[in-house]
């Protein structure tokens, strides 16, 4: 019997914005699973450059983190509830996430309310990721 591994998901991370104009803020990658179980390596540069590291000191921007395990499989897309249009994009969550309480996702692609779509995350900011449906 030929069996694969779970795809490598980010199942947690943490933001600290920067405290003064000009300084750098962290992004932490606190948890992850599947895959090889790791070690995992990550980037926030579309894979130009791999770190084992969880953490980076970055200045402000938009970044897209990606983890991959020992065999280079990279974190899979997330499941996103789609709750609503607006003016042509769709906003919906992680299915971890409270639509009162949590962050939202801006979902670019065709798809309807109420819908469960993999959505590649292509930018994150503090309060927000926005993705593509794949």
């Amino acid at each position: 019997t030929i069996t694969e591994p779970d795809s490598v998901k980010i199942d947690a991370s943490n933001i600290v914005q920067p405290t003064c104009f000009g300084d750098n803020g962290t992004v932490t990658i606190t948890a992850v699973s599947g895959g090889d179980g790791g070690p995992y390596e990550y980037t926030i540069d579309n894979g130009a450059n791999w770190q084992a590291g969880n953490s980076f000191n970055v200045p402000e921007g938009t970044y897209e983190v990606i983890v991959r395990d020992g065999n280079l499989c990279e974190s899979a897309p997330l499941e996103v509830i789609i709750d609503e249009e607006h003016n042509g994009e769709f906003i919906g969550r992680t299915e971890f996430d409270s639509p009162e309480v949590d962050n939202i996702v801006r979902v670019n692609g065709k798809t309807d309310v109420g819908c469960i779509e993999k959505v590649k995350i292509t930018k994150s900011s503090e309060f927000e990721l926005v993705g593509k449906i794949v």
